[in-house]
C-alpha cells in the first residue's frame, strides 16, 4: 500500500480507449484505489473489462460497443458523435462524483476538456502514454486539431506525468505552475511479484518471447536469421501480441525455404492477467524496435515489456541503439544486436552460457530499482 485510504475523496479517470489495453494504467488504478475513497473510470466501449479491479473502482463505458479495428475505420461524423458522447458523460460524472482529482490519459480526453467547465478546485492530472507530434500529422486534419486542443489545454494541467524524460521536449512549453513527474512503465510488484520462479537453463530447450507488435520492417529479417541459428539445444520463439495473424503467412513462407528445427509459435494478443504466466515459461525477452516515428525513437522507459521481462527473470535482447545503450548498457542482463540480426545466434549463445546468474540479476533489478511502486511513491504527494 502506498498510503492510507482517504475517508473521503474521489478520483475520475478518463481514457478514450480500453483501460485493459494499457497495463501501466492498471497498475495506477490499483494504487489509486488505496489513496481515494472511490475511483471512476470513463472509457470507450470496447467490450467488458476483464481485469479484476478493487471493489471501490467503477467502470463507465461510453457509446455503442465497437472493436478496435472498427473504431479506427469510423467516419468523421461517427467519430465526432463519439467525442460528444464521451464529453457529455465525463461532464456529468464530474458534477455527480465531485472528484478532487481528474486523471486524463493521453491527448483526446485532455483535448475534450476544452468543452467542459472544470469545477473550481479540481486538480487536473495529465498522463501521456504515447507521444504524438504535430510533425507527424497532416495539417488541418481531424487529428491535427485534436493535437492543437491538447496543446492548448496543457496550460490548465496541475500535474503532468509521462513514462520517459526523452519525450518531455515534445510537450513544451509547459506552465511554470505544472508539476512534472516521470512515471516509467514499470510493472507492479503487486501484479508481477508472485509470478516469478527461478529459471535454470537445462541445456535442452531455450525459449525466446516477443511481447507486443513486432515492427514489420524487422520481422522477416529476424525470422530469417533466427531460423539459421544452429545450436546444440532446441530453440523456441514465441510471438505474443496483436496482429500476429498478419505475419503467420510470412513465417510459413520463410520456413518452407529452410531445414531449421527451430520452432516458432504465434499466440496473438494475450490478456494482461494471463501474460505473466506465458512469459515466465521463457528464458529471453526481445525488445526489438524500429525508428519510424517519435514514439518508438523515444521508447526507453515507456516500454513496459522490457521491465515485465526482467521482473520474471528474463534477460533482454535490444536493438542496438545509442539510447538503449545509455539507459541499459550497464546491466548484465541487457544484450544488443544490430538491426540486421546477423549476430543473434552469438548473443543467444552468450546468454545461455551464463544464464542462471544473468536471470537472477534481472529479477534483482526489478525488485530494487525498476518497479511501479518505487515510482508511484514520488507522484502520490503531488495529488494531495
Amino acid at each position: 500500500m502506498v498510503g492510507k485510504p482517504k475517508s473521503k475523496g474521489n478520483i475520475v479517470i478518463a481514457i478514450y480507449s480500453h483501460i485493459d489495453g494499457y497495463p501501466p494504467s492498471l497498475n495506477a488504478v490499483h494504487h489509486l484505489s488505496q489513496l481515494f475513497g472511490h475511483v471512476t473510470i470513463v472509457e470507450r466501449n470496447y467490450g467488458p473489462c476483464l481485469w479484476n479491479f478493487p471493489s471501490n473502482v467503477e467502470i463507465r463505458s461510453v457509446g455503442p460497443r465497437v472493436t478496435l479495428s472498427t473504431a479506427a475505420s469510423l467516419s468523421i461524423i461517427k467519430k465526432i458523435v463519439g467525442y460528444i458522447q464521451f464529453t457529455i458523460v465525463l461532464r456529468g460524472l464530474l458534477k455527480k462524483k465531485r472528484p478532487s482529482v481528474l486523471l486524463l490519459y493521453d491527448g483526446i480526453p485532455l483535448a475534450l476538456t476544452k468543452f467542459i467547465k472544470l469545477p473550481s478546485g479540481l486538480k487536473l492530472w495529465y498522463h501521456n502514454h504515447d507521444v504524438l507530434h504535430e510533425s507527424e500529422l497532416k495539417r488541418n486534419s481531424f487529428q491535427w486539431y485534436l493535437k492543437k486542443y491538447e496543446n492548448e489545454q496543457m496550460r490548465n494541467v496541475d500535474v503532468f506525468s509521462l513514462p520517459t524524460a526523452t519525450r518531455l521536449s515534445y510537450f513544451l512549453p509547459i506552465s511554470a505552475l505544472t508539476k512534472i513527474q516521470i512515471l516509467p512503465n514499470y510493472p507492479s510488484k503487486f501484479v508481477y511479484g508472485s509470478f516469478f520462479w527461478q529459471k535454470k537453463f537445462d541445456g535442452k530447450i531455450l525459449r525466446l518471447i516477443h511481447q507486443g507488435v513486432f515492427e514489420p520492417a524487422n520481422f522477416e529479417k529476424f525470422i530469417f536469421e533466427y531460423l539459421k541459428i544452429n545450436s546444440s539445444y532446441m530453440l523456441e520463439f514465441t510471438l505474443a501480441g496483436p496482429s500476429i495473424e498478419l505475419t503467420q503467412s510470412k513465417i510459413d513462407r520463410i520456413k518452407r525455404n529452410t531445414t531449421s528445427s527451430n520452432r516458432i509459435f504465434s499466440l496473438g494478443r494475450i490478456d494482461y492477467e494471463k501474460l505473466p504466466i506465458v512469459t515466465r515459461e521463457h528464458h529471453i525477452g526481445l525488445a526489438l524496435y524500429d525508428t519510424h516515428n517519435i514514439m518508438v525513437r523515444t521508447i526507453g522507459t515507456a516500454s513496459n515489456k522490457i521491465f515485465e521481462y526482467i521482473s520474471l527473470g528474463l534477460p533482454v535482447i535490444f536493438t542496438d541503439r545509442e539510447d538503449f545503450r545509455v539507459q541499459f548498457g550497464h546491466y548484465s542482463w541487457a544484450f544488443f544486436v544490430d538491426d540486421q540480426y546477423i549476430d543473434i545466434g552469438k548473443v543467444i549463445a552468450d546468454i545461455s552460457s551464463r544464464y542462471d546468474q544473468i536471470s537472477m540479476s534481472a529479477r534483482t533489478t526489478f525488485l530494487t530499482e525498476r518497479n511501479f511502486e518505487i515510482e508511484f511513491e514520488k507522484i502520490a504527494p503531488l495529488l494531495e
